[in-house]
């Protein structure tokens, strides 16, 4: 059996729960299961058309099961449906109102629609579920808030909780660094900014640039052109190695 999906962040995470929970399990739930692990693998994999239609399916042969009705909102809102991804999320919570996969997709959702409010009513009901795997990502939604709000500060604690709970977030060592650039705490930001381009975190130019950004404010010219080339050689197709190279010409 698949699992549920979260859309922590407008990304898709696999998350705990199986569409049908009874033992005993019904023909119509056995259709409806056949229909959801359709639907899961093809939100997998990015086809938002294949996981809609098999979804609607699987709600109609299980209408009581809320990680089916999760996943189905995911299908909606991967088709740019978010009024009825948000229907089908609420509905995901009726059924169970402690299926935090449900409430944090709902709280990214809104994010999306531009309810700063209702989100950060969402994610913070979420955080109560102290249990919940995805906790870093829900902190890394509320840091996107406060950021907009311009609230530096309760965004930067968000942040590092979020990194409490997972110190290979890249996207949060990212804007962690950011805020710290922002603030003039060079050596800090320098720190946040190398996590977010270590390893699996590699592939973000902007970083690497921002990273370069740092050298030359320090002087370190040599090591600001170095970076630079870094992000010519590996991401030559980027608006970021256009700019590296604009950046190099200037510095030369």
């Amino acid at each position: 059996m698949k699992n549920a999906l979260a859309l922590a962040g407008l990304a898709l995470l696999l998350a705990g729960g199986c569409a049908s929970s009874k033992p005993q399990e019904t023909l119509s739930e056995k259709k409806g299961d056949i229909y959801f692990t359709a639907g899961t693998e093809a939100l997998e994999s990015g086809n938002h058309t294949e996981a809609l239609a098999s979804l609607q399916e699987a709600v109609r042969f299980m209408p009581k099961s809320a990680p089916a009705w999760n996943n189905l909102g995911l299908a909606f809102a991967g088709k740019g449906e978010d009024a009825r991804a948000e229907e089908s999320l609420k509905k995901a919570l009726v059924i169970d109102p402690k299926f935090t996969d449900a409430r944090a997709n709902l709280g990214a959702l809104y994010i999306r629609m531009k309810k700063p409010k209702e989100a950060e009513r969402q994610l913070k009901e979420s955080l109560k579920d102290l249990i919940y795997p995805r906790i870093a990502q829900v902190h890394y939604n509320l840091a996107t808030i406060y950021a907009g709000w311009r609230r530096p500060l309760l965004a930067e604690q968000q942040l590092k909780l979020a990194l409490r709970a997972d110190d290979k977030y890249c996207a949060a060592w990212f804007q962690l660094g950011m805020i710290q650039k922002e603030r003039s705490e060079i050596e800090q930001a320098a720190t946040s900014l190398g996590k977010a381009v270590e390893v699996t975190c590699f592939k973000n130019p902007r970083a690497h640039f921002e990273i370069s950004s740092l050298y030359l404010k320090a002087r370190e010219t040599a090591r600001a052109k170095s970076k630079l080339l870094d992000i010519i050689n590996f991401f030559p197709e980027s608006d970021w190695a256009r700019k590296a190279e604009i950046t190099l010409n200037m510095i030369r």
